[in-house]
């Protein structure tokens, strides 16, 4: 806090209401006794973070074996399906011979038939790619004649081909 704070000099409201009547001023022993007020409202946050994280321990001490156990279950059944997909996506990828990345792009597709065509997909547009290669059209070619008189003046400078 700055020192200046705990002067008592008066600080001036700029808002004024619709009737536009005088701003009202107030003291910085009436701001810091409003601001002392707000915090002792709002209380300490801390003590709220650590009760919270109490609760949390609270709770699962007061779980069952039986929740405890479908907890556990729950959590494999996810990592099954997890795996499961994971090992789909990449036997997709073999099978249209995908790179990595292209291969990663399937991550986020759920079934079989949606991998499929996305992994299609990909792999006609690498083989257009392929096909085409890294042609540029017109490579090499000139797209204006050079008048006579420039032809001229370089083949007398430079020679003539």
């Amino acid at each position: 806090m700055p020192d200046d704070a705990t002067s008592t000099a008066e600080t001036t409201d700029t808002t004024t209401d619709t009737a536009g009547e005088a701003a009202k001023t107030f003291t910085q022993e009436q701001v810091n006794t409003f601001l002392a007020e707000q915090k002792r409202k709002i209380g300490d946050v801390s003590k709220f973070k650590a009760d919270s994280a109490e609760l949390a321990a609270i709770k699962e001490a007061q779980k069952s074996t039986d929740e405890k156990a479908a907890d556990q279950l729950a959590a494999a059944k996810r990592d099954v399906a997890d795996a499961r997909n994971e090992s789909l996506r990449y036997r997709i990828a073999a099978e249209f011979k995908l790179s990595e990345k292209q291969a990663a792009s399937l991550a986020h597709i759920t079934s079989e038939d949606g991998m499929r065509d996305v992994a299609e997909q990909l792999a006609a547009s690498d083989v257009d790619r392929k096909k085409q290669g890294n042609f540029v059209p017109r490579e090499g070619s000139t797209t204006h004649s050079a008048d006579s008189a420039e032809l001229e003046t370089t083949r007398a400078l430079f020679g003539s081909n």
